[in-house]
C-alpha cells in the first residue's frame, strides 16, 4: 500500500510540475492571484518535479518534503478562501485546468494528506 501510495503522489506532483512549466505566464499570474511572491511561484514546478521524481526512486526523505509542501499548498489555499472578497482566485494547482479555489480543493489537498502520511509511515 505505501509504494501505491508513494507512485500516487509522484503522478500528482509529475503532473503538476509539468502542468504548471506548460503554462506562459503561470508564475506571474499566480503570485499575482494569490498574493505569494515570485520567486515562490517560479520555483514551485521545479520542487514539484524534484519531488516527483524523489517519489519514483524511492528516495526516502522525499516522502517528508512531498507531505510538508501539502500542508503548505493547503495553507495557502485556506488563506486565499479566507481572504476572497467573493471571487476566489484560481487554484493553478495544475496549470491550464485552473478553477475557482473552494472547499472541495481543500479537501483534495486534505486527502492527498493522508496518503502523505502512508508513505511518510512505511
Amino acid at each position: 500500500m505505501a509504494t501505491a501510495a508513494r507512485l500516487m503522489l509522484a503522478v500528482v506532483f509529475l503532473g503538476s510540475g509539468i502542468a504548471k512549466l506548460s503554462v506562459r505566464g503561470w508564475a506571474r499570474d499566480t503570485a499575482t492571484a494569490l498574493k505569494l511572491p515570485f520567486l515562490v511561484t517560479q520555483s514551485t514546478p521545479l520542487v514539484e518535479l524534484l519531488v516527483g521524481a524523489g517519489l519514483v526512486a524511492g528516495v526516502r526523505l522525499v516522502p517528508v518534503a512531498a507531505l510538508g509542501l501539502l500542508i503548505a499548498y493547503t495553507g495557502v489555499l485556506l488563506v486565499a478562501l479566507a481572504n476572497a472578497d467573493g471571487d476566489a482566485p484560481p487554484c493553478a494547482c495544475f496549470g491550464r485546468t485552473a478553477k475557482p479555489i473552494t472547499w472541495l480543493t481543500v479537501a483534495r489537498n486534505a486527502a492527498l494528506i493522508a496518503i502523505a502520511l502512508v508513505t511518510v509511515a512505511a
